[in-house]
């Protein structure tokens, strides 16, 4: 069943980020990139994936600018009133106990000299690309005109009114502009958060000493502020996950990597490390967060994406896949086949497990409705048939409320989501009889984008794919080389005829 639900809009604009010259996105609940290899799809997911852990960072670390003695005490006394009710719940309270206007205007007045954010923005852009902390690896000065990188975010509607942009350049080792603006309802929404939860007599004046006191104003503040901020902007504001390229050699050699790893670790004395293990951003989270799978205690995700996990497993990998915990605390991965008893460990599987069972865990052990899922070539290693339904499957997931990103060179993992777009166009009723008739998607909640290179002087283009309905669907190029190599076949095949006649 397709979403039709009423979504954000979600705009990305970049300038000048890698081998892109400039491109302007919608993002929707499925996101397809395609087009040649170093056009930049790479480089805008990892920008994308860099925007939400900068917003996710920026939550954590507290704002610590001092209010005024008037204003203070109005958030202490609002402070005292919601931690001794243990937080206000309905939205009756929350009327009735707003957050001070003055509290109000110096939550907005910090967003608008807010820097910190575009500079935690680039520095884990370069981090995801395997630039460490040195953004200026990233600026392709050798281009006219291209001397800084510049990214701009803006989501509206994700409450009546309510509008967030984040915009942010980088130009040469300074951040040039840097911007958090907001538009609608703020007070509202701050209205409707409930501040951090500490005991009432930690907000008492005279309770602690004022300098101690003024940092965890400074604290609430900022939890109000860029929870009120992340609340806003929609998937930006919630968790991503990024399955890169190459997953099937790390699922297969994990433990080798992290051994390596190990062994790179600094020697006592005077003693030099014999190598350097470095890794992007991208791949160090993949390989910690698979690490993570087999601790005892992790929390199960989203009881309807984990069933959708299941699907994949009965459908794509024939089997199973589990995870045991070895006494070295380092995590085993097996695979049960369909019809077998036995395990077998993920490496003596098919490179077709291997670059699945990333997905099949994330979607069980940590992906919630609400956030992103970023997957680099999904087509990987898999038969076009396998390829095509393991696309049906990640349109259910997106249709539970999981947003997806997807890299892709595979025709046929375009045709297929063209394919469900058009079985939305069906009655219910009637789509049973198609394979993916129950992963249709609206076609509002689809875009696939188009990287071409244009030229190295002004870098490559990104432009919508439309949705063709009486044609091919999404026209991808994929059609012009077929017609390539048809036309090779048909002429050297009329050339052989000509000289045995």
């Amino acid at each position: 069943m397709s979403t039709h639900q009423s979504e954000p809009k979600v705009e990305l604009e970049v300038k000048n980020v890698g081998p892109i010259g400039e491109a302007k996105i919608d993002l929707r609940p499925l996101t397809v990139f395609v087009g040649p290899s170093n056009t930049g799809k790479t480089y805008l997911a990892s920008l994308i994936y860099a925007a939400v852990n900068a917003i996710f960072l920026r939550q954590l670390e507290p704002d610590r600018g001092y209010l005024s003695t008037a204003d203070a005490d109005v958030f202490d006394e609002w402070l005292n009133r919601r931690s001794s009710s243990g937080g206000v719940e309905s939205e009756q309270e929350h009327s009735e106990d707003p957050v001070p206007l003055e509290v109000v205007s110096i939550a907005e007045e910090r967003l608008s000299t807010e820097r910190k954010l575009g500079e935690l923005l680039w520095m884990n852009f370069a981090r995801c690309l395997g630039a460490g902390g040195n953004v200026d690896q990233l600026v392709r000065k050798q281009r006219e005109g291209a001397s800084a990188m510049s990214a701009r975010i803006r989501v509206e509607g994700v409450h009546p009114g309510w509008t967030a942009q984040i915009a942010s350049t980088w130009n040469d080792s300074e951040q040039e502009h840097s911007s958090v603006t907001t538009s609608g309802v703020f007070e509202s929404r701050m209205v409707s958060l409930k501040p951090p939860s500490m005991p009432q007599t930690s907000w008492r004046m005279g309770a602690d000493s004022e300098e101690a006191l003024s940092v965890r104003r400074s604290e609430a503040l900022s939890a109000l502020v860029w929870g009120s901020v992340a609340h806003g902007l929609g998937p930006f504001g919630n968790d991503a996950y990024y399955l890169p390229a190459g997953r099937y050699g790390v699922m297969e050699t994990h433990n080798v990597v992290v051994g390596a790893m190990l062994d790179s670790a600094p020697y006592a004395g005077l003693r030099e490390r014999p190598w350097n293990v470095t890794l992007t951003g991208v791949l160090a989270d993949f390989l910690r967060e698979v690490m993570q799978m087999g601790v005892s205690g992790l929390s199960e995700g989203d009881k309807r994406i984990r069933a959708l996990a299941d699907e994949i497993e009965r459908g794509v990998l024939q089997g199973i896949v589990k995870v045991e915990l070895a006494e070295s605390e380092i995590p085993i991965f097996l695979y049960q086949p369909k019809g077998v008893e036995i395990d077998i460990p993920l490496s003596r599987a098919s490179s077709m497990v291997s670059e699945i069972a990333p997905v099949v865990l994330y979607l069980r052990k940590m992906v919630n409705s609400g956030e992103t899922l970023i997957i680099e070539e999904p087509e990987a290693h898999l038969h076009p048939a396998a390829q095509a339904e393991f696309a049906t499957h990640l349109a259910k997931v997106v249709n539970a409320g999981v947003r997806i990103i997807v890299t892709t060179h595979s025709n046929w993992i375009v045709d297929q989501i063209a394919n469900l777009v058009k079985l939305d166009e069906l009655p219910q009723e009637e789509r049973h009889q198609f394979p993916g008739g129950d992963a249709a998607l609206a076609q509002e909640d689809v875009g696939v984008w188009s990287f071409r290179v244009a030229s190295e002087s002004t870098g490559s283009t990104v432009s919508e794919i439309p949705y063709d309905a009486e044609g091919v669907g999404f026209d991808a190029g994929y059609l012009d080389i077929a017609d390539v190599q048809y036309g090779v076949w048909s002429e050297a095949s009329n050339l052989i005829v000509d000289r045995d006649a």
